[in-house]
C-alpha cells in the first residue's frame, strides 16, 4: 500500500487532534509538524514520531535535526492569511 506524506501546520489543540488522527491511518506518513512555538512543535512531533520545524518551510533553517532534510509544503492562496 502506497503512503502519502503529510504535514500538520500548527501544533495547537486542533493541530494535535489532526496529527493524532493522521498518525493512525496506514496510508499516511506524517512527516512534519510545523509551529512557531518550538517546544509545542517538538512535543507533538515526539508524540506522533515525526520531524518538526518552527521556521517557514522555505527557510534554510527549516531542517530536521534527525535527517537534515527540508519539508516541502504547499499552501493554498489565502490559507495562512489573516
Amino acid at each position: 500500500m502506497r503512503q502519502v506524506k503529510m504535514a500538520v501546520i500548527g501544533a495547537g489543540i486542533w493541530g494535535e487532534n489532526h496529527a493524532m488522527a493522521l498518525s493512525t491511518y496506514p496510508t499516511v506518513e506524517l512527516a512534519w509538524i510545523c509551529d512557531l512555538n518550538a517546544e509545542r512543535a517538538e512535543r507533538l512531533a515526539d508524540k506522533v514520531g515525526c520531524r518538526w520545524t518552527r521556521s517557514s518551510p522555505s527557510s534554510p533553517r527549516a531542517t530536521s535535526r534527525r535527517s537534515g532534510s527540508r519539508p516541502r509544503i504547499t499552501l493554498t492562496k489565502g490559507h495562512a492569511s489573516r
